[in-house]
């Protein structure tokens, strides 16, 4: 079994413009950049498996993403693209796994790597349908043929999410989701 791991954002369809993604300001003129932290808990996360061979996607824009796991990948695989949230209340916290409403197995394999999340002290907002999010369907769940799934570690927009994912918080999400992707297998 292989897990394809993709981070959100980059670069756009136009292949040539960059999407960030949420970018937030922290004390010290340094930003909080959605695709610089989603990568760097793609490329941990990679390491950090043990059972399962792991595919980081290409950074491309999400099509192009969508058409590598899609060509690549074989029955059985699982496809995990990694974001951080943003939200107008800045008290919004915590993390969430989207999948496509069909996907029983997509169902699943979120519910697990939400509950490994909330083990290391994420604030739990569930293991949700894509028909929840903000965007109404998630086309990297709906598109991607393996079981695939979209993970929010954390809220840029939130104080103290921002401050844990600028620490140790992408290496701790990162381990969190290789070992319950470890134990999927």
């Amino acid at each position: 079994m292989r897990c394809f791991i993709s981070t959100g954002h980059g670069v756009k369809e136009d292949g040539k413009t960059y999407d960030p993604g949420n970018v937030f300001g922290v004390v010290g003129g340094e930003k909080a950049e959605e695709h610089t932290l989603a990568g760097l808990v793609a490329q941990k996360m990679a390491m950090a498996l043990a059972e399962v061979e792991p595919h980081v996607v290409p950074r491309a824009y999400r099509k192009r993403r969508i058409d590598y796991v899609n060509r690549w990948s074989r029955p059985g695989d699982i496809a995990i693209e990694v974001h951080m949230n943003s939200a107008a209340n800045e008290g919004a916290k915590g993390c969430e796994v989207f999948y496509a409403p069909s996907s029983t197995k997509g169902h699943a394999l979120a519910v697990l790597l939400h509950a490994r999340l909330v083990t290391i002290g994420r604030q739990g907002r569930g293991a949700k349908p894509d028909s929840e999010s903000q965007w109404s369907s998630l086309e990297w769940c709906r598109r991607t043929k393996p079981w695939a799934v979209l993970v929010e570690v954390g809220f840029l927009s939130n104080q103290e999410d921002r401050a844990w994912l600028l620490g140790e918080g992408t290496s701790s999400a990162a381990v969190a989701l290789a070992l319950a992707v470890d134990g999927w297998a």
